[in-house]
């Protein structure tokens, strides 16, 4: 199991790039400290920003000058102009006349440090929606992210052509808890405590408090966190403590999303409007929603329901349309159909709304002509140091499957180091990229 921070992937389903890491060799090499985003402003999620507002990235060292965003299709980049500042450390980017009016996203991943190491990949990516009148387009709010609390567990499943939706190994099961602070006396420190009284500390970040663990199935998930009340332990800015309490009761997963007629998502009749079949929730209430998401390399290119929009799915349906010119003829999507079912809710501390629930996701691929069966997991099975300080090792996996060796020296910034398949199934590599180091982490993976 694996203690991880997931944001967003718990509730939104974005993610379905799947990468079987199944062995890690420790050879460390000392590197550089990652930058931190500590903090943007507008927040992620905010709306009603004034279409003149300047976007503000607060960092934990100082930036390298070269650094860019990676907008959403509706930015032009030459538009936006960015200035360094706090010795590096803030950078802000301003639009030269406007932001476009609607829903903007940002993507930082690819930022580095003024020495060049790459930025902690946490909170690197986000959105605001601007209005050019002032109002709110999702309704009555102050241009800021809601406050609130989240408890969440979630199954992550795949499914391929031919085949039932089957775990997405590894970290198929994840328990997600979350607190978002409001502005007014804002949350200083937060915990969490289980069924049984165990406590956890959440880590705070950007105005936000998180603690999340991951396990390859469902079952030791349910055994960690199982049926019972959660409570999430907040300090406040004027020290005062507050309490919200949630339960949870491990019958209330909602079904597995199946594709119905997945074989016909590989070659969509395009550019006509593509029909999503798929099994629905039998028996569904209010507590029940579904959301969709289709996404290629550059991000999000279809979601429903819309942020600020009121064209979701009917928790009833049974299948839903991507409108025609969304998907573009020759082109694989990665696509997600995630059912929500929530479980309780309460306004005890009326500006710190709790919700606590679960979700099912299923992810599968649009488009491509077709699916196949990802190749069996890869192991490391020789490590050796040579005698120049060089690394030799053997990787078996399967025969003639496509395996890429990374390694890293701190865990964030993985390199790739070889890619190559055979015909036993059988790869020999001589790292010499970094002869003598102390230590260094090997992974293999698939393309």
């Amino acid at each position: 199991m694996k203690r991880t921070i997931n944001l967003l992937r718990t509730l939104a389903g974005l993610f379905a790039c799947a990468v079987a890491v199944t062995s890690s060799l420790a050879f460390p090499i000392p590197g550089g400290i990652p930058p931190i985003l500590i903090s943007v402003a507008p927040l992620n999620g905010a709306v009603s920003v004034a279409t003149t507002t300047p976007l503000v990235f607060t960092f934990s060292t100082a930036m390298a000058a070269n650094n860019a965003v990676q907008w959403s299709s509706n930015v032009n980049p030459n538009d936006v102009s960015s200035a360094l500042s706090g010795g590096g450390t803030v950078i802000t980017y301003t639009p030269k006349t406007a932001w476009p009016v609607g829903r903007i996203t940002w993507d930082i991943r690819n930022f580095h440090g003024a020495d060049g190491t790459a930025v902690f990949d946490f909170n690197t990516q986000g959105e605001f929606t601007t209005s050019a009148d002032g109002t709110n387009p999702c309704g009555p709010g102050t241009g800021t992210k809601a406050s609130g609390v989240s408890i969440f567990k979630t199954i992550t499943y795949q499914q391929l052509v031919g085949a039932p939706p089957a775990p997405k190994i590894p970290d198929a099961a994840s328990f997600f808890a979350s607190l978002t602070s409001p502005e007014n006396n804002p949350v200083t420190q937060a915990s969490l405590t289980i069924p049984g009284g165990k406590t956890e500390d959440m880590l705070g970040f950007g105005g936000s408090f998180f603690f999340s663990e991951s396990f390859d199935a469902q079952a030791p998930l349910d055994a960690a966190y199982p049926t019972g009340q959660y409570t999430v332990n907040a300090q406040r800015q004027n020290g005062a403590t507050a309490s919200v309490t949630v339960s949870l009761s491990n019958l209330d997963y909602p079904p597995t999303p199946q594709i119905v007629n997945l074989a016909q998502l590989q070659s969509p009749s395009l550019p006509a409007d593509v029909v999503v079949q798929f099994n629905g929730i039998p028996g569904a209430t209010s507590q029940d929603s579904i959301s969709f998401v289709v996404h290629d390399q550059t991000g999000i290119v279809f979601q429903l329901p819309e942020p600020c929009a009121t064209n979701g799915i009917p928790n009833t349906a049974t299948s839903l349309v991507i409108p025609a010119g969304i998907l573009v003829a020759g082109k694989t999507y990665d696509a997600s159909l995630t059912f929500f079912h929530f479980a309780n809710q309460t306004t005890s501390i009326p500006d710190l709304p709790a919700s606590a629930g679960f979700s099912k996701e299923t992810q599968f691929k649009i488009g491509g002509g077709g699916s196949v069966t990802p190749p069996s997991a890869p192991k490391f099975t020789l490590i050796q140091r040579l005698s120049d300080g060089s690394i030799h090792l053997q990787l078996t996996g399967q025969a003639n499957a496509l395996y890429v060796i990374q390694a890293t020296g701190d865990f964030l910034n993985w390199l790739p180091l070889k890619t190559s398949s055979s015909s036993t199934g059988v790869i020999d590599f001589t790292d010499t990229t970094n002869v003598g180091a102390s230590w260094r982490i090997y992974r293999a993976t698939t393309p």
